[in-house]
C-alpha cells in the first residue's frame, strides 16, 4: 500500500512538469505577409486620439497607419517584448517560495546479529524558515520589477514611433524637394541650350556660360544625392516596419501636427513624473531596488533550517525528532550584500534624478528652438510671395517677348530655391515638434488633418 502511494505521488508531481519542445532555427527570411489584417488596439495603447482609428493602407499609409505597422512590426520591439517576457518569468521565479526538502535514508544490516537485523531508515522533511521572513520583501521586489520590465517596452514602442514619425516626414518632405529640383534642373538646360545657341552666333562670350553650367551640374549632383538619401531612408523605414527590402510604400502626407502651446506644454512637463514610461520604469526599478534593500537587511537574521524526522535502528525502535540548524551572524552578518543594495538603491536614484533633469532640459532646448524656427517662417513665406510675384511677371514678359530666356529662368529658379530652404525649415520644425510631443508624454497624440 505504501509503494502504491508512493508511486501515486510521483507520478501526479511529474504530471505537473513542463514539457520540451524543440524549436528548430530558420533558414530564411520571414516578412509579414498581409499588413492589411492590422488592428488599431496595440497603435490605441500608445496614444490618447480621441477619434476613432481605421487602418486603410488602399489608399496609401499617413504617418497613424506606418506608425501602426511599425509598434506590430518592428523587429526590434519584437526583440525588446522577448526580453521584456525573460525578465518577467525572471522576477516570477525570484517571487517563488523554495521547495521544502524530503530526506529518505534506508540502511539494510549485513552482518546484524540476533535483535539487530532489522532494516534500518530515517525519514525527514525539511524547510528553511528563514526565506518565509524574506518572502514578502521578495514579492513586492518581483512585481515591481515585472511592472518595470512592461514599461521599459513602452517606452521603446515610443522611441520607435518618433523615430518612424521623423523618417516618413523626412521621406515625403525630401521627395516634394527633389520635384523641384527636377524642375530647377530642367530650366537649367533650357539656359544651357540657349546659351549654346548664342554662343554659336557669337552673341556671348563662352565665360558669359560658364556660371550656369556650373549651376546645372551642382543641381544635378544634389538630385542625384537626394535620390540616394530618399533610397536609403526607404530602406530604413522598411527595416524599421519589418518589411521587405524591395518593398515601396505609397506614403500619403496628410496630417500635419500643430506647434504645442506654451501653456500646453508646461501642464505636460508638471506632471510628467506620471505620464512618461521612461521615468516610471526608472520609478519602479528604484522600488524593486528599495525592496533588495530591504531583504538583505531582514537577511542578517539567522538562518534558520527546520525539519521533522523518524528514525528507525537495526533493533527495531522507533524513533521521533525534529532537526533545528541556526547560523551564526558572527563574521558574515550579510553586511555584503547590504553595502551593494545601498549602493545600487544610490545610483537609481542619481539615475533618475538626471534622467528628470534631462526631460526638463530637452523640453525647455527644444521649446525655445521652435519659437526661433516659428519666427523664420514668416519670413520665409513673405520673401517667396515676393519672389513669386516676380516669377509670374517675369513669365508674362517673357510670353511678350520682354525678357530672355536666362533672365526669366533665373526668377523660377530663385522662387525654386526659396521654397525648397522653406520646406526644409518645416521639416526641421517638424522634426522639433515630434520630439517634443513624445518628450512631454504624446507621441501621437496632436496630428490633425493639414
Amino acid at each position: 500500500m505504501n509503494v502504491k502511494a508512493i508511486v501515486f505521488s510521483v507520478v501526479l508531481l511529474v504530471s505537473g512538469c513542463a514539457t520540451y519542445e524543440s524549436q528548430p532555427l530558420p533558414d530564411k527570411p520571414l516578412w509579414p505577409q498581409n499588413i492589411n489584417r492590422l488592428e488599431s488596439s496595440d497603435l490605441r495603447l500608445l496614444t490618447q486620439t480621441s477619434g476613432p482609428f481605421i487602418f486603410n493602407p488602399n489608399d496609401g499609409l499617413n504617418v497613424l497607419e506606418v506608425a501602426a505597422v511599425a509598434v506590430t512590426h518592428n523587429p526590434g520591439l519584437q526583440l525588446a517584448r522577448d526580453a521584456a517576457g525573460v525578465t518577467k518569468a525572471q522576477a516570477f521565479q525570484a517571487g517563488l517560495l523554495p521547495d521544502p526538502t524530503l530526506i529518505l535514508y534506508p540502511q539494510a544490516p549485513i552482518n546484524g546479529g540476533v535483535g539487530s537485523n532489522s532494516m534500518a531508515s530515517e525519514y525527514g522533511i525539511f524547510y528553511n524558515i528563514s526565506a518565509l521572513i524574506t518572502h514578502s520583501t521578495v514579492l513586492h521586489d518581483s512585481h515591481s520589477t515585472a511592472q518595470k520590465a512592461d514599461l521599459d517596452l513602452l517606452w521603446q514602442e515610443w522611441l520607435v514611433l518618433s523615430q518612424v514619425q521623423v523618417l516618413f516626414e523626412k521621406i515625403c518632405t525630401n521627395e516634394t524637394i527633389l520635384v523641384w529640383l527636377n524642375k530647377k534642373e530642367a530650366i537649367l538646360k533650357q539656359i544651357e541650350e540657349a546659351q549654346q545657341q548664342a554662343l554659336l552666333r557669337k552673341d556671348v562670350e563662352l565665360s558669359a556660360t560658364a556660371v550656369n553650367t556650373l549651376l546645372l551640374k551642382e543641381t544635378a549632383k544634389q538630385r542625384l544625392e537626394l535620390q540616394r538619401v530618399i533610397m536609403q531612408d526607404r530602406y530604413l523605414l522598411n527595416q524599421l516596419l519589418g518589411l521587405p527590402p524591395e518593398t515601396k510604400l505609397q506614403l500619403t502626407n496628410d496630417l500635419t501636427l500643430p506647434v504645442l502651446a506654451a501653456d500646453h506644454i508646461k501642464n505636460q512637463l508638471d506632471q510628467v513624473t506620471r505620464i512618461r514610461p521612461d521615468l516610471l520604469a526608472l520609478q519602479k526599478g528604484y522600488e524593486a531596488q528599495d525592496y533588495r534593500l530591504r531583504e538583505a537587511i531582514l537577511s542578517q537574521f539567522p538562518s534558520i533550517n527546520f525539519g521533522f524526522t523518524k528514525l528507525r535502528d537495526n533493533g527495531a525502535v522507533n524513533y521521533n525528532g525534529f532537526d533545528l540548524s541556526i547560523s551564526l551572524p558572527i563574521f558574515n552578518r550579510n553586511q555584503g550584500n547590504v553595502a551593494i543594495a545601498k549602493a545600487t538603491r544610490q545610483q537609481l536614484y542619481d539615475e533618475y534624478q538626471n534622467r528628470l533633469n534631462m526631460a526638463f532640459s530637452d523640453v525647455h532646448r527644444l521649446s525655445h528652438d521652435l519659437a526661433l524656427l516659428q519666427q523664420q517662417i514668416p519670413l520665409m513665406t513673405d520673401s517667396l510671395h515676393t519672389l513669386s510675384v516676380l516669377s509670374v511677371g517675369g513669365q508674362s514678359a517673357f510670353q511678350r517677348q520682354d525678357l530672355d530666356i536666362p533672365s526669366y529662368g533665373q526668377l523660377s529658379i530663385n522662387e525654386l530655391d526659396k521654397k525648397i530652404e522653406l520646406e526644409i525649415i518645416k521639416q526641421v520644425l517638424l522634426e522639433q515638434n515630434i520630439q517634443l510631443s513624445m518628450l512631454i508624454g504624446e507621441p501621437l497624440s496632436n496630428w490633425v488633418e493639414k
